[in-house]
């Protein structure tokens, strides 16, 4: 996973799908997760 040290404007939230992720205690936690795909230097990232 990576980060963008200087991010533009902000990802419209369509960019974001809701997932449940359990947490080492057992705790199910909901999360929103961006789906997008950069490409770097001619690699894709996604």
């Amino acid at each position: 996973m990576t980060y963008h040290k200087h991010p533009d404007i902000d990802w419209p939230e369509a960019s974001f799908t809701e997932q449940t992720v359990t947490m080492p205690g057992g705790d199910l936690v909901g999360k929103y997760s961006p789906v997008r795909i950069s490409i770097v230097q001619d690699k894709v990232e996604l």
